[in-house]
């Protein structure tokens, strides 16, 4: 016998609203009734009834209990053999299985949102191998933090770290003997027109210039083209450029540049237009391989065409580094193609370009360059040379950014802030990023988040979870911040450095959670970040699966 509902009832609609299968139904204060065909006695209806009028197939009243208390699955990562029994019983499909909705066996299982558990049971007692226990949701986290150290701990793990370990030692090793080249800086204001006269000198007379509809609108480009006319070079623009710029984008300009018969590239605008124009120029020179191909180090088997680039914000880095970042539209997937063949030959750092920047924008660009120079510096890879431009690139940033946010005018404070992103771009080249980036760029795939504001919320998290192992770097940052002084704590001045970081984003109005954020996409996002960051990225301390999962949660709007 079903679940059923006395005279009591009052009409809530509490069980109406709880009931995962539709057997409790009825409008508001009227009394309620259960239909014992759907009824699936999870007994949910019977702990939200404020009236004790549910009562269960014996005839006893269900209790009612608050939410909080209510029981939950613990899933023992060791027991469970993947076999997904749980998640064909569950009655709200609140159980994932790696990604949502597939069947992973080499996934463990996990809630997907706690709101939606309603403490059935179901998963435990169908368990075929004991995997499942249900307890409070205090007992869970208690053991959910146990099964962590387990994990941390375990000989499986232990010999996965050693191995990231080896490679981003032999590749730090690499990254010293390799040619990075720096380009050519052009700097201080109306410095954009001294471009022109430096391609003319290069023999080349047909450029194509790859921008953004927002840049044209706004007329930016109109020094560049007024120079490149008087110089009698000839020009093409492609505008099509995306904010969060795609496969389909590249193969657009590549399209342009063959058609035009162009000979060298352009890239004016944020770090958007500089990638695609990256990308574009590789894929001209290696018309054989894909943009996915490409992905990741080392993939551009021959040199671009001669490239250029001009910033109109201070964040990217792009202008020195010899990353791209890509979106696949058909996967929702943002990734990186490095190769030293991308970084331009000359860079144009003119402030009055960044003069109509908005205080949005602004903000998180230069949040965007504080995170380069810092996960530069704190990871294990840094040398003198790239802990020198990263400290410089922090110093820059902690005096100048609030100044230009709030007075936007400020030639002075612009040119500041171009120098830090390049000066961040050089140090994270070479000492590469972190997992601020790696789930940054899922930010951005997924729901289109920009990434310098991606960045600028994820950053403290990271630095909070990464402060013990990376104390003594952030320490020194705080004093090269002009936050601290040398022989104060070290511990003291890690979280004091933290706590600044905290107070820029709220002076500049950037929020502590990712409105977008879905529970549902987090074994997507730790997949997709894992992807990224293992084994290259010289974290000072690497995440488990479980640990990037707790992240990212406490990036959501409700956490």
């Amino acid at each position: 016998m079903a679940y059923y509902i006395t005279e009591n009832c009052s009409g809530c609609t509490s069980c109406v609203h709880i009931c995962p299968t539709g057997a409790a139904a009825g409008e508001k204060k009227e009394v309620h009734r259960i239909d014992e065909e759907n009824c699936i006695e999870c007994g949910a209806c019977g702990r939200v009834c404020p009236d004790g009028a549910v009562k269960d197939a014996s005839g006893a009243v269900a209790l009612r209990i608050k939410r909080k208390l209510w029981e939950k699955p613990f899933f023992d990562e060791q027991k469970c053999n993947g076999c997904a029994i749980c998640l064909d019983v569950c009655p709200t499909d609140c159980i994932t299985l790696g990604f949502p909705g597939i069947k992973d066996p080499h996934a463990y299982p996990e809630v997907v949102n706690p709101k939606t558990c309603i403490g059935c049971g179901f998963c435990a007692e169908e368990c075929p191998v004991d995997a499942i226990e249900m307890a409070t949701q205090p007992v869970v986290e208690e053991r959910k933090e146990q099964q962590k150290v387990k994990q941390a701990k375990s000989v499986g793990w232990a010999l996965k770290k050693i191995t990231f370990r080896v490679i981003q030692r032999i590749m730090k090793v690499a990254a010293m003997i390799l040619p990075f080249r720096v380009p050519v800086v052009l700097t201080g204001p109306g410095s954009v027109k001294t471009l022109s006269e430096n391609i003319k000198a290069r023999g080349l007379n047909n450029i194509l210039v790859v921008t953004d509809k927002v840049l044209m609108e706004l007329n930016l480009l109109d020094g560049l083209f007024t120079s490149l006319e008087a110089n009698n070079i000839k020009y093409t623009v492609f505008d099509d450029v995306q904010p969060n710029p795609t496969i389909e984008n590249v193969e657009a300009g590549r399209e342009i540049y063959k058609r035009e018969k162009c000979k060298a590239i352009i890239g004016f605008g944020g770090g958007s237009p500089i990638d695609c124009a990256k990308i574009i120029g590789a894929r001209i020179r290696n018309p054989y391989f894909s943009v996915r191909w490409m992905k990741g180090l080392f993939r551009v088997l021959i040199p671009i065409p001669p490239f250029f680039c001009i910033p109109t914000t201070a964040g990217t880095g792009s202008e020195t580094t010899i990353a791209a970042i890509i979106s696949n539209p058909e996967t929702h997937e943002k990734f990186g193609i490095m190769d030293p063949k991308l970084v331009p030959k000359i860079a144009v750092l003119d402030p009055e370009l960044m003069l109509g920047l908005p205080p949005h924008i602004t903000s998180t660009t230069g949040m965007d360059a504080l995170t380069h120079a810092v996960e530069a510096y704190i990871n294990q890879s840094g040398t003198p040379y790239t802990d020198e431009n990263a400290v410089m690139a922090t110093k820059l940033i902690f005096d100048n950014l609030e100044k230009v946010y709030n007075d936007g005018s400020d030639l002075e404070a612009r040119n500041n802030m171009a120098l830090a992103s390049f000066y961040a771009g050089v140090a994270f080249t070479r000492a590469y990023v972190g997992y601020v980036h790696a789930i940054a760029h899922n930010m951005g795939g997924l729901y289109g988040v920009p990434h310098g504001l991606a960045n600028a919320i994820i950053l403290p998290y990271v630095l909070e979870y990464s402060r013990k192992e990376a104390q003594q770097r952030l320490a020194r940052l705080a004093v090269a911040g002009g936050i601290g002084v040398d022989g104060e704590p070290e511990e003291e001045l890690s979280y004091r450095f933290i706590e600044k970081v905290k107070t820029m984003n709220k002076n500049m109005k950037i929020p502590t959670y990712i409105e977008e954020l879905k529970e549902s996409d987090i074994p997507l996002i730790v997949k997709r970040a894992f992807k990224e960051a293992h084994p290259l990225y010289p974290v000072p301390r690497i995440m488990t699966p479980q640990d990037c999962a707790d992240l990212v949660r406490k990036l959501m709007a409700d956490f």
